[in-house]
């Protein structure tokens, strides 16, 4: 029983520290593609806009994607940035839902709108999605010649927890990385224009205990 009991103890030391090991390098260990050329992954088009899938960047064997809207007529040049999230959930089968609600609109208007899918929790930490939304910034102001729209005026949008991603990239201070090896981290991620439907702002004061603020999602 001693030896036996000595086995567990051993063995919960080990798994502990491999969980410690595991959140550090979690949050030290942000790493993205450095492969920055078109990788166009499927296409549609309507009678206002072609739709393209590429992947903006990778991290921990996962795939960054973000699907383009581009206007067929009417381009104003401009880009805005929209952030499917809700709960800091995000999924591709969501950029429909928002189609009528807002991609639809901008493409009226000439805007080439981006919608950004990020890593979701719970495998991914709120600040792990911040970095994410900070690398599609780059990578758009990156290729803004190959998207048609000027690199200097980029917008961005979106609700929920989308709006609030919107807003951290918005008043981010950080403009670039200047002596990464990939280009597309030597971008700024600033934007120009930030419109943030019903974000969540104060984490201080953020309903009541055991309310279950973002409802069916995963805790955050």
């Amino acid at each position: 029983m001693k030896k036996l009991g000595q086995l567990l103890l051993l063995i919960t030391l080990t798994l502990t520290a491999c969980k410690q090991n595991d959140r550090q390098e979690k949050s030290h260990n942000q790493t993205f593609n450095d492969k920055t050329e078109m990788q166009f992954n499927s296409a549609t088009e309507t009678e206002n806009y072609t739709r393209k899938e590429t992947i903006y960047g990778r991290t921990y064997g996962t795939a960054l994607t973000m699907d383009i809207f581009t206007p067929k007529k009417n381009s104003n040049g401009l880009g805005i940035v929209l952030f499917i999230s809700e709960g800091w959930y995000s999924e591709r089968e969501k950029t429909q839902y928002n189609i009528p609600i807002y991609i639809d609109e901008f493409i009226k208007k000439g805007y080439t709108v981006f919608a950004v899918i990020h890593g979701s929790n719970p495998k991914f930490s709120l600040q792990e999605n911040y970095e994410h939304a900070k690398r599609a910034v780059r990578f758009i102001r990156h290729n803004a010649t190959e998207f048609g729209i000027n690199p200097n005026k980029i917008g961005a949008t979106g609700d929920s927890a989308g709006g609030h991603l919107s807003l951290l990239v918005g008043s981010d201070k950080e403009t670039q990385d200047k002596n990464s090896e990939d280009p597309v981290e030597r971008q700024s991620c600033k934007v120009q224009a930030i419109v943030a439907f019903f974000p969540p702002t104060d984490f201080f004061n953020w309903g009541k205990a055991d309310n279950k603020m973002l409802g069916n999602h995963p805790t955050v």
